[in-house]
């Protein structure tokens, strides 16, 4: 006997035998699996059909499960799944993390700018370091979404690593972006208020 809940199933299959037979002639009934689903599966079910004339019984289309798996919202499963902020929420991290890696070096940044170093000079040093531990990670990021994409057996593989990319790659920007933001706001008049306060 198999595992055949009975949820809306059509019954007496938990007990069928399945015995493989060559498909030279016709069939009682013809099966399709589908998934997601589509609404063109009637239609295509129908190009199955044999014409057996007046008196030949007519064709019934039905789901295996009557009461489950009538209708499926794709998209707003997609749109209400779990990781729908991801995006955002690797965006705030990474921005605080750019943030604060220069931020906990405002002493040693307002002290350049007192003997000198100019603004724009700070911005590429400050980019150029953020890039060194941005793109490893941006490396990083892409070669785990694509081995994770590559094992997808439903192909999807292009749509998840889509999806990974929306993540990360936003991610990536955001942690420059937070490490300018804190160098911007990194002034030579505080520096005796950083020194203060450290």
């Amino acid at each position: 006997m198999y595992e055949y809940p009975s949820d809306g199933r059509r019954s007496g299959y938990g007990y069928a035998i399945l015995s493989p037979v060559p498909d030279s002639g016709p069939f009682d009934e013809c099966w399709i699996d589908v998934w997601p689903t589509i609404k063109e599966a009637p239609i295509l079910l129908q190009t199955t059909l044999i014409p057996g004339g007046d008196k030949a019984e007519k064709a019934v289309l039905s789901q295996l499960n009557t009461s489950l798996g009538r209708a499926f919202d794709g998209n707003g499963k997609f749109l209400n799944r779990v990781t729908q902020f991801a995006p955002l929420a690797a965006v705030i991290i990474a921005f605080g993390i750019g943030f604060v890696s220069i931020r906990v070096r405002r002493i040693q940044l307002a002290s350049a700018i007192h003997a000198g170093v100019s603004k724009l000079d700070l911005t590429i040093l400050v980019t150029v370091e953020t890039s060194s531990w941005v793109i490893p990670a941006g490396i990083f990021s892409a070669i785990t979404a694509t081995l994770f994409a590559a094992s997808s057996t439903l192909g999807t593989s292009e749509a998840t690593f889509v999806l990974a990319l929306r993540v990360f790659g936003p991610a990536l920007v955001a942690a420059v972006a937070g490490a300018l933001v804190a160098l911007g706001l990194t002034q030579e008049k505080h520096l005796f208020r950083y020194f203060k306060n450290r």
